[in-house]
């Protein structure tokens, strides 16, 4: 990374940068431009994790709104010992400067899930985030139709950990799946942050509670910086001193 040459103890403008690149021989201008330009354009925007919980502990932690922790038996090794049963949000303040934000985790489905286009349908999972629609797919294991695509679907991809079967927290003998989410970083630059975890099902309270259950584990936010101002104007400096160097050959 070049941004150094701009805040150095020698204080070397862009002005005086340019003016020894085209103090160089021909061959090596092209390269000192080309190698600006790739400077700016291969920046790397770091990734904060700012939220991690595998509910290892038993206990929710303090960002975490609702539902309780409960042993998941050994529904997949991934899912370790414990889930957040009925997750409800995570809410985050204080986050750092950044220009987008993440959240992956991993999602149990308990009992009958009825997907989309069944009589008891749809049953779908949701994700929010201060109060806009992330996620919302239909899950399915007893009918109906599954819209949660592992291959990825509308700003997400995931994967099945766990195949539709009996487990330890099958209803009636109902089967219960385990599924990776990993949505997509999304437009965000306010310090604080709510993710919502809900169930929008045809059957209603009280028997839904019972008949489509989840669980959450794994829980992972990220946010990523914003581009560095000094990336840019490497990438300027480079389009420009190309720009001229052409103007010079043809000239």
């Amino acid at each position: 990374m070049l941004t150094p040459v701009f805040t150095n103890h020698r204080n070397l403008s862009c002005q005086t940068l340019l003016k020894g690149i085209f103090h160089m021989k021909p061959t090596f201008r092209c390269f000192a431009c080309a190698a600006l330009l790739l400077a700016g354009l291969t920046t790397v925007h770091a990734e904060t994790i700012v939220f991690q919980e595998d509910f290892e502990s038993g206990a929710a932690p303090s960002q975490a709104i609702g539902g309780s922790v409960e042993s998941t038996g050994a529904i997949h090794p991934s899912t370790g010992n414990y889930q957040w049963h009925y997750g409800a949000m995570v809410a985050l303040t204080g986050l750092p400067v950044h220009s987008q934000i993440r959240i992956s985790f991993t999602l149990l489905t308990w009992d009958s899930w009825d997907g989309l286009g069944s009589g008891n349908g749809p049953d779908y999972f949701n994700v929010k985030l201060d109060g806009t629609s992330l996620f919302a797919e239909a899950f399915a294991v007893t009918e109906g139709t599954t819209t949660f695509v592992t291959s990825g679907g509308a700003g997400y991809s995931g994967s099945i950990l766990v195949a539709p079967s009996s487990s330890d927290y099958n209803y009636l003998g109902w089967p219960d799946a385990a599924y990776t989410v990993d949505i997509d970083f999304v437009n965000h630059t306010s310090s604080n942050a709510t993710f919502q975890f809900f169930r929008s099902l045809a059957s209603e309270a009280p028997n839904f509670a019972a008949d489509e259950s989840h669980g959450l584990d794994n829980i992972t936010i990220a946010v990523s910086d914003t581009p560095e101002p000094a990336s840019f104007a490497l990438s300027a400096l480079g389009i420009s001193g190309l720009f001229v160097l052409r103007r010079r050959l043809a000239a």
